[in-house]
């Protein structure tokens, strides 16, 4: 798949995923510093429990939840 394929297709995801938007800012730059320490701590944390992840997806993941204001505490859990 060449750059410009993925970037059409990642066009395209984001209307389905607002985060699949390849012209929006990683959430990771869009959340307070305090905000970020937490998230990376609990990438850390988390890498642990979840092979084959790396720590930069989980806080990717993490931080795309508190931009979208999901909680904190349920992180992790399932329902």
């Amino acid at each position: 798949m060449s750059i410009e394929q993925r970037y059409e297709f990642r066009e395209r995801a984001a209307a389905v995923d607002p985060w699949q938007d390849p012209e929006r800012a990683d959430a990771r730059e869009q959340i307070s510093q305090m905000e970020l320490g937490w998230v990376n701590s609990e990438a850390v944390r988390l890498s642990r429990m979840l092979p084959g992840w790396s720590r930069a997806a989980i806080s990717r993941r993490l931080a795309e939840r508190v931009v979208d204001g999901g909680s904190k505490t349920r992180v992790g859990k399932r329902r």
